[in-house]
């Protein structure tokens, strides 16, 4: 961050800093901690949806959405801050559904809360903001400007002036990479949910058929309402963005900024599942449902639901689909000890870190090459002109990609396709002797 490469919001590099001066960690141990987020995220939606809901409404809304979104888990395994999004979303919805008598307390607790959402990311202050949208709509009786807590506005003051200093200090570009945001990215981003909410009605029908007892809350809590308000505004946010991204040239379209509304989901389809409960097939079967039966049907569909991600994820484990796979185990790429230069997408990592001291980057850049450099020291940089230092190399880089005044002194030898589903080719370049 100090560099100013990337004054993100710093909850997630602070935490860690501190870590790093009592126990020195690895990207893997990073790894482990986006879990511990995802599961600590997940426990507080349980808990806040329980309080409202009842257990097994509860239990149905986690096991869908966890066995579903590949979003969540995908984060989970990333050594990155949006698995930390996602439980700071949870413990902001949790704090919206409190009902702590003590108000300095409450006050506390929700101040940290919504700051802790805000320095995760810098669209935390939006989902915070529709927070405050919701109470707003829901808190009618109440005089306009007190129906938002003061723990949103001096968190939004602190927030604003910490926003404003981070992106004035940065000197990298900012979100400026392409986002795709066709009408089929909006529906893949909705997808896991949808599929989520549809499950709900198989596990409906088979307690509708067994009919059976259900230990369940009878009436919803009063701070059911601006929780659920939230809820919705959260799951609406792709979809604003998306429309966003259509109407301005301004472009947030990407799935992984939204990880809040995997928190609305949960509750969303636990509200659902109560509802059905409680409302329609009372009045309309006049039966209860079996707790056992649900959530022995809802386990069996969220375990189907697994396995077939599994299956379908298996396909790629072959040699001839598996890149990863390819890159690190490519012994074809190794000629005659010769160095390998890669230009290119950093797709090329595994084989650096595999053989550090024959191969390279090629990095057109003296300021990338610096970053590169402080990045790892078990990464070399050469620059184009660098090139002419070496009698021989081997060069995997796009088919187009040409380097004619700094390999005027080389003659080329095509070796083939670095892959066939990769627009790479390997070529050799032998250094020409003054004779010829």
């Amino acid at each position: 961050m100090l560099t100013g490469i990337n004054f993100s919001p710093p909850f997630y590099f602070l935490f860690n800093f501190c870590i790093q001066l009592v126990f020195p960690s690895s990207i893997e141990i990073l790894r482990i901690q986006s879990l511990f987020w995802t599961v600590s995220g997940l426990l507080i939606c349980f808990t806040l949806s329980r309080k409202s809901f009842g257990t097994t409404p509860s239990f149905i809304g986690l096991l869908f959405v966890v066995s579903n979104s590949e979003l969540l888990l995908a984060q989970s395994l990333e050594a990155r801050n949006y698995s930390l999004f996602f439980a700071c979303g949870a413990w902001v919805l949790y704090a919206q559904g409190s009902n702590m008598k003590c108000p300095k307390r409450l006050f506390i607790f929700t101040f940290m809360a919504h700051l802790c959402l805000c320095q995760a990311h810098y669209l935390g202050i939006i989902f915070s903001s529709l927070v405050g949208v919701s109470y707003l709509f829901t808190e009618k009786k109440i005089f306009l400007l007190k129906r938002i807590p003061s723990s949103l506005y001096a968190n939004w003051a602190i927030s604003l002036f910490l926003y404003f200093y981070f992106l004035s200090n940065q000197k990298s570009l900012l979100n400026t990479w392409p986002k795709p945001n066709s009408f089929s990215d909006l529906l893949s981003c909705y997808a896991d949910g949808m599929l989520a909410l549809l499950s709900i009605i198989p596990v409906l029908l088979i307690g509708i058929i067994v009919g059976n007892t259900l230990k369940k809350k009878d009436h919803l809590p009063k701070t059911h309402n601006p929780v659920l308000a939230t809820s919705i505004l959260w799951y609406g946010m792709p979809f604003a963005a998306w429309v966003l991204s259509h109407l301005t040239p301004i472009n947030l379209f990407n799935a992984r900024y939204f990880m809040p509304k995997e928190v609305a989901c949960i509750f969303l389809i636990s509200f659902l599942c109560f509802s059905i409960q409680s409302v329609w097939v009372k009045q309309i079967f006049k039966k209860k449902f079996s707790d056992n039966v649900m959530l022995l049907s809802a386990t069996t569909i969220c375990l189907l639901f697994v396995l077939l991600n599994f299956k379908r994820s298996s396909f790629t484990y072959g040699e001839e689909r598996n890149y990863h796979h390819w890159l690190i185990n490519k012994d074809d790429l190794i000629y005659e000890d010769l160095p390998l230069v890669f230009c290119g997408d950093p797709l090329f990592f595994p084989n650096v870190y595999d053989d550090p001291e024959q191969a390279f980057f090629l990095v057109d850049n003296n300021s990338m090459k610096a970053i590169y450099t402080k990045f790892s020291k078990r990464i070399s940089i050469l620059t184009p002109v660098e090139l002419n230092n070496l009698n021989s190399f081997i060069l995997i880089a796009e088919k187009n990609q040409e380097f004619k005044e700094e390999t005027l002194n080389f003659r080329t030898t095509l070796l083939g396709e670095f892959h066939k589903n990769l627009s790479f080719v390997c070529t050799r370049f032998d250094k020409r002797t003054p004779s010829s």
